[in-house]
């Protein structure tokens, strides 16, 4: 019988073994973090075998909502003891070097520029002692991080082939693809699925980030949809388990100043002026994440945008329904 093909028994059983699973681990986590624990809750986490599709527009934040991922799980894979668990980041978005400022942003809490920059400009030269040491001591932390940064593929085969060498000295436990347009032999349908037949063959859990269509910056509500996923791009929905979507409302924002109109009076002028700084301060540091597979709905969460980092609301407002 073909491989693919199961009698109902087979399904029933691995039905009342998933309940099994969660009745054994009552509040336990189902899966890997992402490090966001409202989202975590909503989506059931990243799971073995699931493909995650992350889209968004550009300066929404994707490869830092990744890297985010990336340094939580690896961390919390260094404090358990003789874990065997790493992460293994593929990016054709940014090399290793541009990449490392970001971890050591996460690490110091300090901005992702001045890690990036202060190499190359006469600003490292005013930094103090005990400065440069902060960063010292962040690479020395992060050098031991079970992390493996590929950032540069020919194709599928080479990337089955660097996780298996990855297995040999550790286990790979979670997989980002940044981003899938820059991967020309994943963007389409055929590419997905080899990811989604990588995903289940190593049991793991992959996360991909996509760039979405440039024409909803023509709505006026710019939130994304699956539509928004670029042409023929869309076909790869098939194979993805999990889709979300990020949104800033501040980028847009900062950019809409309000212009006084024609005949308009200096104190409604003024009025507008007030309201939108208001939105602004209320927005800069605000970033919504839509589950638009799986479970649907919209969770906010607070993103720094100096460090990348991701954090829980202090008091998050109930879902919005998608």
């Amino acid at each position: 019988m073909d491989k693919n093909c199961y009698h109902v028994s087979s399904v029933v059983q691995s039905y009342l073994e998933e309940l099994d699973y969660r009745y054994q681990n009552r509040g336990k986590p189902l899966g890997l973090s992402t490090g966001i624990k409202v989202l975590d809750e909503r989506m059931e986490w990243m799971r073995n075998g699931e493909v995650i599709l992350l889209g968004a527009r550009p300066a929404m934040g994707k490869t830092s909502f990744a890297v985010n991922c990336t340094y939580q799980l690896a961390k919390t894979f260094l404090e358990i003891p003789q874990n065997r668990d790493c992460v293994l980041y593929f990016s054709l978005e940014s090399s290793r070097d541009i990449l490392l400022p970001r971890f050591i942003s996460h690490e110091t809490k300090q901005p992702s520029w001045e890690a990036r920059y202060q190499r190359y400009s006469d600003v490292c030269f005013e930094k103090t002692y005990e400065d440069f040491e902060a960063i010292i001591n962040a690479t020395k932390r992060i050098s031991e991080l079970p992390l493996y940064i590929c950032d540069y593929l020919d194709d599928m085969c080479e990337m089955e082939n660097i996780i298996q060498q990855v297995n040999q000295q550790k286990h790979v436990a979670f997989i980002v693809v940044d981003y899938v347009q820059l991967f020309p032999f994943m963007g389409s349908d055929v590419g997905m699925k080899e990811i989604k037949k990588l995903a289940q063959t190593f049991n793991v859990p992959i996360l991909v980030l996509s760039q979405l269509n440039r024409n909803l910056e023509h709505r006026k509500d710019k939130r994304p949809y699956s539509y928004d996923i670029c042409g023929e791009d869309r076909k790869i929905l098939q194979y993805v388990d999990k889709l979300l979507f990020l949104y800033r409302e501040y980028y847009y924002l900062q950019n809409e100043e309000p212009k006084i109109k024609n005949k308009e009076t200096k104190e409604h002028f003024q009025k507008r002026i007030e309201e939108w700084e208001k939105n602004c301060r209320k927005t800069e540091n605000e970033c919504e994440i839509m589950l638009a597979k799986g479970r649907y709905g919209r969770i906010k969460c607070f993103f720094d945008r100096d460090t990348g980092i991701f954090y829980d609301l202090e008091h998050p407002e109930d879902d919005i329904p998608f």
